[in-house]
């Protein structure tokens, strides 16, 4: 790689950045809440938050009352 490739893929990122800034503006409440429900879902099944463990019953109360007012 060059300096002009390497540029140019730095630029690259600095758009993607903008693009999430606006899209992240943008989303709903009920969005960020999905996402970050599986983020931590995804985080649990990989064993990541190992660390800090909600109830079971607490997770899943929470994950079923979002789930049931997005329809």
């Amino acid at each position: 790689m060059n300096k002009r490739d390497c540029q140019a893929y730095l630029d690259r990122w600095k758009l993607v950045e903008e693009i999430e800034k606006r899209e992240l503006k943008s989303a709903s409440p009920e969005l960020l809440v999905r996402q970050t429900l599986a983020i931590w879902d995804m985080g649990r099944a990989l064993g990541f938050s190992e660390q800090i463990q909600l109830e079971k019953n607490l997770w899943t109360d929470l994950q079923n009352k979002w789930k049931s007012r997005a329809k």
